[in-house]
Parts: structure tokens; sequence; C-alpha cells
């Protein structure tokens, strides 16, 4: 398949996904992405981690930097009313990891914000290197909620928010790979690897 391979390096395998221009366009974007469907209902904390690397010729969008996703998190349908996504609405992902080349440095960009996400904070990376995003959720429509974004073996969040994260009540699903604007020109893998989940609370 020309957007999907298995990768092997010293850190062993890892799971290669591209992205292209002139790829077929799906909800007005382009991409690549693994989808990870976890239970979790509002309250409880959840614990997202996952490994990723870019190569050092990975093309940027700079300057343009249009809208570019590394990761994001997705409402959907209440299945336990019986809702379908017939007629569901179209939602952005209250929660998303973005990527752009800023001041000629990589960046991870934390959004945040139900109904409304807004970009929170910058997280400086390296090309070429394996790199650990850790996000701790707390999932909650109101108050409550909050998102903390660990980046390698940082020990405390690098960048965080609070505030709504969910667009309803039912669970909402991981993507991890890439999602960018169609108009960007270059042709891009992201690695991939020990994607993990887990609940570490209840508030």
């Amino acid at each position: 398949m020309e957007n999907i391979k298995i990768h092997e390096g010293g850190e062993g395998r890892s799971l290669g996904l591209r992205t292209y221009h002139g790829q077929k366009l799906k909800n007005n974007g382009i991409r690549a992405e693994v989808s990870v469907d976890y239970p979790t209902r509002e309250g409880e904390t959840v614990t997202y981690s996952w490994w990723f690397l870019i190569d050092k010729d990975f093309p940027s969008d700079a300057p343009e930097n249009r809208w570019w996703l590394f990761g994001s998190w997705h409402d959907q349908p209440n299945r336990d009313r019986g809702e379908t996504w017939d007629g569901f609405p179209s939602h952005s992902p209250p929660i998303a990891i973005g990527y752009g080349f800023l001041n000629g440095v990589d960046q991870l960009a934390l959004t945040y914000g139900s109904p409304d996400s807004t970009t929170v904070g910058l997280v400086p990376f390296k090309r070429g290197v394996w790199h650990k995003v850790t996000v701790r959720i707390v999932w909650s429509r109101g108050a409550k909620g909050r998102a903390e974004l660990r980046l390698d073996d940082s020990p405390k969040a690098v960048v965080s928010a609070s505030g709504p994260n969910m667009h309803n009540d039912f669970q909402h699903y991981l993507k991890v790979g890439m999602y960018r604007h169609r108009e960007i020109q270059g042709d891009n893998w992201i690695y991939l690897r020990d994607i993990a989940i887990k609940k570490t609370g209840v508030k």
C-alpha cells in the first residue's frame, strides 16, 4: 500500500504512515492515521502515550504553516442511546496535537477546548529522534476538564489546559498519524510505535 509500511530500525519495528500532495481527500484534507476507540466515560482520567519520529528531510509547510495534525481526539455518536453517524454534526477535535515549523524549529502545538479549540502552547522537538508523547486527559463537558502534555521524560507537563473538552457525553476516540491541509505540497512519512492507553483515575 502506498500510505503505510512496516519500518525496521534501531528501536525495532514501527508503523510508517505517509501523506502526499494530490492524495485522495477525506473530510477536506489528506490523512494517514490509526484510530483507537478506547472506552471512557465523562469524569474519568485517561493517559494516552505513543512514540513518533520524523526523518531529517521531512518537508514542512513553512512559512505558511497551514493546519497539520499529528494526533487528535474526536467526538462520535452515543451508541448507548442508539445514535448513528447519519446526521451527526461535524466538529473540530476538542483536543489535538498539531505540527508546525516556526522560527527554524519543529514544534508540536496543543489545541484545546469545546465547543471551540485554541492553541494553548508549543513544544519544540528534534527530527531523526524518537520522541514519546504523553497526554493525560480528565474528560469533562465542564470546568473539571483538563489535558496535560509531556514530551519524553519530562517530570511535569510542558503544556496544559483546562475547561470543557467533550462535545458530547460519549467517549471520544483517538487518531494518531497525520491529517493536514489539502494544499500542503510535501511528501511526508511519520513513524509510530508503542501506542498505549490506560485509565489512571476518576474525578
